[in-house]
């Protein structure tokens, strides 16, 4: 490839990192590009691993997610997570998420799953813009002010009927979190499935990635998700202590 080449391709990865689920179409009109050359290069990620073509929609593939695994220092945030993310699955005995910011998404880099036949289901490396899930909402209200401000101002894709759909609506969500420590997703990212999630902070209390509990509706319901939600804020502030510590 050449630089402009690379350049080219770099900016679709972004976009496509930004969107998720889109569409040929769709990523020539964001990029200002023709077609036939979103395509050639869309091809030549593809045949690479970095993403993925799913029913004519692209998206980040679980390559991203293994490389940006790794965070500073040598350290991985997933190995000093996983120990505390074992025992909370046992705990709850449902699905463990563990994820990091990139852009306004969450990139889950690590899933510690339910013996349930009924479970919840992401995949490794897949993305879920912040506004739509319990990690992405909990990550926010350990941010800072511009960082909030920020995201405010996008666009709030709404994948159900339950998605938080504005700037309004996030400041109420991330006010909940801040008063009893946990966010509460009831189906906005996926219908039947609810969660609860907790920042992870680093040395200097910055938020640098967030770990939830998730399961169906079923299971999930008012009660379970307060008491999940207890012993995910314990969990996350272990998890963030370990970190501090190999930071």
């Amino acid at each position: 490839m050449t630089i402009n080449s690379v350049v080219c391709a770099t900016r679709l990865l972004e976009l496509i990192a930004d969107a998720q689920n889109v569409g040929l179409s769709e990523l020539a009109r964001r990029a200002a590009m023709p077609k036939s050359s979103v395509q050639r290069y869309l091809l030549t990620l593809e045949d690479a691993g970095w993403i993925k073509n799913s029913d004519g929609a692209w998206e980040i593939s679980s390559r991203v997610g293994e490389i940006f695994a790794q965070e500073k220092g040598g350290q991985n945030l997933r190995e000093v997570a996983l120990p505390f993310l074992n025992k909370l699955q046992l705990d709850t005995t449902e699905t463990i998420h563990l994820s990091v910011p990139r852009g306004r998404s969450m990139l889950l880099i690590e899933r510690v799953d339910t013996s349930h036949p009924l479970r919840a289901f992401l995949p490794v490396g897949g993305m879920s813009e912040m506004h739509t899930c319990a990690s992405g909402v909990a990550y926010l209200s350990a941010s800072h002010e511009a960082v909030i401000r920020e995201y405010a101002e996008g666009a709030f894709r709404k994948v159900t009927q339950n998605t938080i759909d504005g700037a309004s609506a996030l400041d109420d969500a991330i006010n909940e979190v801040k008063r009893r420590g946990f966010a509460i997703n009831d189906q906005g990212l996926n219908e039947g499935i609810c969660s609860v999630g907790c920042p992870l902070l680093g040395v200097t209390g910055s938020p640098v990635g967030a770990v939830s509990v998730s399961g169906p509706k079923v299971r999930m319901d008012e009660k379970a998700m307060e008491r999940y939600g207890e012993m995910l804020v314990s969990a996350a502030r272990q998890i963030s202590e370990a970190w501090s510590v190999a930071s």
